[in-house]
């Protein structure tokens, strides 16, 4: 073993200082690897790039000397895309590579703005491939490509850096195939978001390890992002099992042909992957000759038009202007289909921002009504806010928006400013943008002026008459007073905007005692405000000023949506069926009348009914999904599973990004038995949005397979992410507890689990749920008296209830009572619980091998 190379900081490793024949100039980059220096060569006179090696890097002469061969071999390659290797020395025990000095960036430089066209994204990766091709011909493996390793110089021309230094622990370290010192080991080998498959395994590598990271590279390029974005065992765990989302799921303008190039170099199986890197590369040949083909004219003449307007500066005003937002809309085009998030609408200065978020909900409405015929999905402020979003990327991250709608408006001596964006949201590039002005009394000019531009930057047809008119009052003031009342309205949860609401209602109806709109947004903040006070007159009120808003205007849709609120909120639900039917024959485009109508049904028990409309809605906005969504929640209720499946996967073909579908879908599978399609579909909503009900959910996929290592990595994620809730403590105990091997650690989850049991009953001592759950848990730590205890309080609150009766036999079961558990699972099937259920649990698995069990319970129904 060789002695270390001493500290960088030692006075024989300096700039200015010597290394051999090199002077050191200065210190231009530094990495796991080591330090490296821009330095002149005395002798030939030409200045190139030292990469001084970490002390103890290479810390046997076996490396050494595979790494001096690796060198020499990759010197006499002298490709045009690898980095030009002249030198591997070692002076004074430090080992150090000198190489060409590329100028230029490193390609991560580049994504850290998002996702590059197409054409440049093929054209990098081909140059990549064409560098790896020449390697693997002379048997080197990369082992560590990632972004950070491509430099692209001045003219986009492509160097691969640092080949063969990623191998220099390879005959030092110990083979091991435990999945914590693999992390440790694989790291240094490699960068684990962009390590194989097989690389986690510390399986023998060959190219193919290579074309995998390529594959992960053009997938980065062309969606903004790598396909998974977890970080340790949980990353390993995503590579090794998860499969990749799709990049067409990300970023719709990739083609399908790059999607399957992409999709093979990142099979698994290294089998299934391209075998070579130049199989690889006449694929993408293939598909760049047919880009040129149908796109080089238009590419040339954005090129064209480009110089003239950045470098010659020949067209100037607006006519500049102009062509620039040509450029703009060819270079970065609106998708066709557009999935958008309307952002809050925030001000400078923050002066009035009840009136912004009014503005803000006005504009998602009229778009909302102006789209039922396009392929227009759109998210409204409030359901923005319901869902907690902080700000684009998270909104693309929680609901699967592909564009976000924001405003800035600044009010200056008299004029009101709207700064108007586009924004893509899964790269946060800024598509369009556009400046308008109004008077800050004009608030008629300014809400048609805001939804005419935006209408423009989202490229969708809005056909004459649409959003030009249809303020409900002449009156500008009383127009400003019912938007910022809308704007209060928004934080209903919030008693004081509530009442601010109220205020502002009342003075609009008092600068326009006629003011429908007005009168019906009094309605309903009076009705937010009962439900805030439990105050019984202000139902009255509420219904009085709906029904005034109907006398004002008896085609009101607004009017008939109030008093279906407020007769709903009531429970006077065949008066609220005929209110919402009403406002629905006003306005056929009226989603909120559509929900309100089909809950309405719900709660009459008109379940067809309910069904129909959820279906006329979807109809109507065929292209919302959440639409579907709604019908499949029904679906669920009915226990119609299969149903519900299939509507949940109709959202995800329009929102394959929102997590909550793929959720939910996971939740169906479960139910009907489809574990591994459970675990599937939950992993791919932990994917797009960890949560711990995502995580609990996939614990119980998990247990139901007897996959006991994995429901216990996932409700310890559960739990770490914040769930601390009885069943999930109970689940993640039960998992223990059934793990043969791992038993002995149930029991501190079970106490957890028992102590907010006992906690929660303190609240509610009627709580049968609650007492069934501690029963079980009390059980499996040997709590038999206990346990009986428990379950004989659940059983005196529910003793005909068919899931209580369940767990008396999953009790008896547990604490050894064959004879006893049988009949209590048979009085449950008796009243309807489910077999399958009954097939699957955990607890009866020495049980249901049993003669009794088979003989007993076969024939039940």
């Amino acid at each position: 073993m060789t002695q270390a190379c001493p500290p960088m900081s030692a006075p024989t490793i300096h700039s200015g200082g010597m290394l051999g024949r090199y002077r050191l100039l200065e210190q231009i980059g530094a990495g796991g690897m080591g330090v490296v220096y821009r330095a002149h060569d005395e002798r030939l006179a030409r200045d190139v790039a030292i990469k001084l090696l970490n002390p103890g890097s290479i810390r046997s002469a076996i490396a050494r000397h595979r790494v001096r061969n690796e060198a020499l071999a990759l010197s006499r390659l002298s490709h045009p895309n690898i980095e030009t290797i002249f030198e591997f020395d070692t002076q004074d025990d430090c080992d150090f590579l000198v190489v060409e000095l590329i100028h230029g960036a490193c390609l991560d430089e580049l994504l850290s703005r998002g996702p590059v066209p197409q054409t440049l994204g093929v054209s990098l990766t081909m140059q990549l491939l064409r560098g790896l091709a020449a390697a693997h011909e002379k048997g080197i493996i990369h082992r560590d490509l990632k972004p950070s390793n491509l430099r692209l110089t001045h003219d986009s021309f492509l160097k691969i850096l640092d080949f063969g230094l990623a191998h220099i622990h390879d005959e030092e370290e110990p083979k091991t195939h435990n999945l914590t010192t693999e992390t440790h080991s694989t790291v240094l080998s490699g960068t684990l978001a962009y390590m194989s498959p097989e690389q986690l395994r510390g399986t023998r590598l060959d190219p193919r390890s290579d074309i995998y990271a390529a594959g992960l590279v053009l997938y980065q390029m062309c969606t903004g992002r790598l396909p998974f974005t977890e970080s340790g065992a949980l990353l390993i765990d995503a590579i090794l099992n998860r499969p990749i989302t799709q990049p067409r799921k990300i970023n719709r303008d990739v083609s399908p042909q790059i999607e399957a190039v992409i999709l093979k170099a990142l099979e698994k199986d290294p089998k299934r992957r391209y075998q070579s890197a130049r199989e690889m590369l006449r694929d993408l040949e293939a598909i760049d000759a047919a880009i040129a083909s149908s796109a080089g004219n238009r590419v040339l003449s954005i090129a064209i038009v480009t110089v003239l307007v950045l470098v010659f500066g020949l067209i100037i005003g607006l006519e500049r202007r102009r062509i620039a937002g040509w450029i703009d809309r060819q270079l970065h085009p609106v998708p066709a289909n557009k999935y958008v998030a309307v952002m809050p609408f925030r001000s400078s200065n923050n002066d009035d921002p009840a009136f912004d978020e009014g503005l803000a909900e006005a504009v998602a409405a009229k778009l909302t009504e102006i789209t039922a015929a396009q392929s227009v999905q759109i998210v409204s402020p409030r359901e923005i806010k319901a869902e907690r979003v902080e700000d684009i990327a998270d909104a693309h991250k929680k609901m699967g928006v592909n564009l976000a709608i924001a405003a800035n408006l600044q009010r200056i001596k008299g004029t009101t400013r709207v700064s108007l964006e586009l924004v893509d949201a899964a790269t946060r590039r800024l598509l369009r943008a556009e400046t308008l002005e109004a008077s800050v009394s004009d608030t008629f000019t300014l809400q048609d002026q805001v939804i005419e531009k935006t209408v423009q930057m989202l490229e969708i047809e809005m056909h004459k008459g649409v959003g030009q008119h249809g303020h409900g009052t002449t009156d500008a003031e009383a127009f400003r007073l019912y938007t910022r009342g809308v704007g209060f309205l928004e934080n209903e949860t919030v008693p004081e905007d509530v009442d601010s609401a109220i205020v502002q209602f009342q003075q609009a109806l008092t600068l326009d005692p006629g003011y429908a709109r007005a009168s019906a947004g009094l309605g309903l903040a009076n009705f937010e405000k009962y439900r805030l006070t439990k105050e019984p007159s202000l139902v009255d009120k509420a219904r009085s000023a709906c029904e005034r808003a109907l006398t004002l205007d008896s085609q009101s849709p607004q009017g008939n949506v109030c008093l279906g609120v407020v007769h709903h909120g009531i429970g006077q639900y065949q008066a609220a069926v005929s209110d919402f039917q009403m406002a629905i024959a006003a306005n056929p485009n009226d989603d909120e009348a559509y929900r309100g109508l089909a809950s309405a049904f719900v709660e009459l028990n008109r379940m067809q009914d309910a069904e129909d409309t959820y279906k006329k809605a979807i109809s109507i906005h065929p292209q919302y999904a959440s639409g579907y969504g709604q019908l499949a929640h029904l679906y669920r209720r009915e226990a119609k599973y299969t149903l519900a499946i299939a509507e949940y996967k109709k959202a995800i073909e329009l929102a394959p990004e929102d997590a909550r579908y793929w959720f939910s879908l996971g939740a169906d599978y479960y139910n009907t038995g489809d574990y591994a399609r459970s675990i599937d579909a939950l992993q791919k909503a932990i994917t797009i949005r960890p949560s711990y009900q995502a995580y609990s959910n996939l614990g119980l996929s998990y247990l139901a397979l007897r996959r006991f290592p994995e429901a216990i990595a996932s409700f310890e994620q559960a739990v770490a992410m914040g769930s601390h809730t009885i069943q999930t403590f109970g689940n993640l105990g039960r998992a223990y507890y059934f793990y043969p091997s791992k038993r002995d650690l149930a029991r501190s989850p079970l106490e957890k689990a028992l102590q907010l049991a006992a906690d929660d009953l303190k609240v509610n001592p009627q709580d049968a749920d609650v007492y069934t759950l501690a029963a079980e848990y009390s059980a499996m730590i040997g709590e038999r008296a206990e346990a009986l205890q428990q379950l004989n309080k659940a059983l005196q609150l529910r003793p005909n209830d068919a899931e209580t009766l369940y767990f008396a036999g999953i009790v008896h079961a547990v604490l050894g009572d064959k004879d006893e558990a049988i009949p209590w699972l048979q009085a449950a099937m008796k009243r309807g619980y489910s077999r399958a259920e009954i097939d699957s649990a955990l607890e009866l698995d020495e049980l249901r091998n049993s003669p009794e069990f088979k003989s007993h319970l076969t024939d039940v129904h």
